[in-house]
């Protein structure tokens, strides 16, 4: 897998393209995962990302067997991968920060192996981890990754919030000294979101297995899909979801 400074060397481009995919749950025995994975490979492959981040749930029961495939087929793409575990992954990571050119992207663990639903947090630990590497400020911006959305959802989606990210209000208000925190990439709700966490944009990607959606949703939203990244030296971001 991959490693934890990029491979950027001195050929640093410009502007730093990549793809966000989540929850694959590969393995499924209920939802034909693997082959809309295999979609949505190929639709990655045709983009030529300069790398690729994975935000959780890369299996579904977190077996060896699974994490085999997982391994394998992202191999297969030719480009330097990163991930972070999900609930379903049963796996436990140390966090981990990467050099993008004028970026440094963080990948931290927000699963608990106390969770009773699936619920997470990133803990005490991971926060002062994250606000040292941030005070280093080795690149001008940030952008972080974890598996759990931060946020609430109403109306027919609040049964989301019951595994959701429970130590939320405690994180935001240890980054509230960084500005150079441009924004957040999760997982874990299988639908696309794009809100707002106290000043910090998130943007949560839909699921390459099955969606979560609603009937008042566009029926592409029913799709296997996943996010394009664009991060420019000067800070700001572009993304947008494909859908396959």
């Amino acid at each position: 897998m991959a490693g934890d400074r990029g491979g950027w060397g001195s050929a640093v481009p410009s502007e730093v393209r990549l793809v966000q995919v989540s929850d694959l749950h590969l393995g499924s025995t209920y939802f034909p995962t693997d082959a809309s994975w295999r979609r949505v490979r190929a639709a990655i492959a045709d983009l030529r990302p300069e790398l690729l981040v994975c935000t959780g749930d890369l299996t579904d029961d977190g077996q060896p067997a699974a994490w085999c495939e997982v391994v394998a087929t992202f191999s297969t793409l030719g480009i330097p991968w990163y991930w972070v575990p999900g609930n379903h992954d049963r796996l436990r990571k140390a966090p981990q920060s990467v050099g993008l050119g004028a970026w440094r992207l963080f990948l931290l663990n927000s699963t608990a192996p106390q969770s009773r639903q699936g619920e997470g947090a990133i803990g005490r630990s991971q926060l002062l981890w994250l606000q040292r590497a941030l005070s280093r400020r080795r690149e001008p911006w940030a952008l972080l990754a974890w598996h759990h959305y931060p946020i609430g959802f109403a109306g027919d989606l609040a049964w989301l919030n019951e595994i959701a990210l429970t130590d939320a209000e405690a994180v935001l208000a240890g980054l509230t000294d960084f500005p150079q925190i441009q924004g957040l990439m999760f997982g874990h709700g299988h639908r696309a979101v794009a809100a707002a966490w106290g000043p910090i944009p998130v943007w949560g990607c839909p699921a390459t297995g099955y969606q979560v959606s609603l009937p008042s949703d566009p029926p592409s939203w029913q799709q296997p899909g996943f996010r394009e990244w664009l991060l420019r030296p000067d800070g700001t971001l572009q993304t947008w979801v494909h859908r396959v």
